[in-house]
Order: structure tokens, then C-alpha cells, then sequence
């Protein structure tokens, strides 16, 4: 990646950083940030569990449509696992990242989505393109904002075993 690009994907996360920090609820609810990104887009954010690993080697997956998009998410994932992936889908809606063309996958992963209406689907490939190191960058910075207004929240509201976290 040449300096000039370095420097233009960096503006491109802070710029996305801050947008995801004025969208994520003060408690850091994943549900609520979803619900705000999708009335930020214009169109609703949706998670869908299903079965993917087997069939495709991936944790999650962001379908992007002109309605709606999704965020497939395996149903076994466990809850940090779970905040990561998502983290890491919505990371490439929020940094603007286009995608590839998916009817067929769609399909076959989620079978209650019309084909017809997805246009674009967004996937870990690997962490060697210049979207994926994006994704994964901003993913943490998602991940690690959404782990500090939780815990936040959970002293607030009498929690204490927040506390041993610490």
C-alpha cells in the first residue's frame, strides 16, 4: 500500500470511528446501534442467524440489498465472538466498502431472502486486501468502544461484578 493510500484509509476510519461513536447507545447495546445505523442508511439493519461455516469457511457475512441489509451470523457464535463478528460486518458499512455480487450465495445461506433483492454482499476473503485490513482495524476500534460503554453502563446501573473486570 503505497503512503498516500495509508493515509487516506486512516482518514477513512476516524471519519467512520466517529459516526459509530454518535450511532452506539451510551450502554453500548449492539441491538441499538444496528437499529441506528440502519435509520442512518436509510434502509434496515438486520441479524440473521445461519449456517455458514461449513458451506463457506466464514463466521459472518454482510448482505447488502437497495431495501435492507444483513449481517449473517453463525447461531452457535459465542457472545464475544458474536460483538466481534459484528463489529467486523458493520466495519465495512461504515467505511463504505462495496462488495461483490451474492444472489446465489444469499440463497443458499438465508432462504427466506429473495435472491432477487440482494445486490452486493460483503465477506471475509482474507486479511490481505486493503478492505479486509480496514474492516479489521475499525472492527477493534468497534469492539473496544462497545466493551468500554458496557461496562460503563454496568457500574451505573449497581452491577459490581463489572468491577472485577478491571
Amino acid at each position: 500500500m503505497r503512503t498516500s493510500d495509508i493515509v487516506l484509509s486512516r482518514r477513512k476510519i476516524r471519519r467512520a470511528a466517529r459516526l459509530a461513536r454518535r450511532l452506539m447507545p451510551s450502554d453500548g447495546n449492539l441491538d441499538g446501534f444496528l437499529t441506528n445505523l440502519g435509520q442512518r442508511r436509510g434502509r434496515p439493519l438486520t441479524l440473521v442467524e445461519g449456517q455458514m461455516s461449513q458451506a463457506l469457511g466464514r463466521s459472518g457475512l454482510c448482505l447488502m440489498t437497495n431495501e435492507a441489509d444483513y449481517i449473517l451470523i453463525e447461531p452457535d457464535t459465542s457472545p464475544s465472538r458474536r460483538a466481534t463478528i459484528i463489529c467486523h460486518e458493520v466495519s465495512h458499512l461504515l467505511l463504505g466498502h462495496e462488495g461483490e455480487s451474492s444472489a446465489g450465495i444469499a440463497a443458499s445461506l438465508a432462504p427466506d431472502l429473495a435472491p432477487s433483492l440482494v445486490a452486493r454482499m460483503l465477506a471475509r476473503h482474507s486479511y490481505g486486501t486493503p478492505e479486509e485490513e480496514e474492516a479489521e482495524v475499525m472492527a477493534t476500534v468497534l469492539v473496544t468502544e462497545y466493551t468500554r460503554r458496557q461496562r460503563a453502563g454496568q457500574l451505573t446501573t449497581g452491577d459490581f461484578r463489572a468491577e472485577r473486570l478491571f
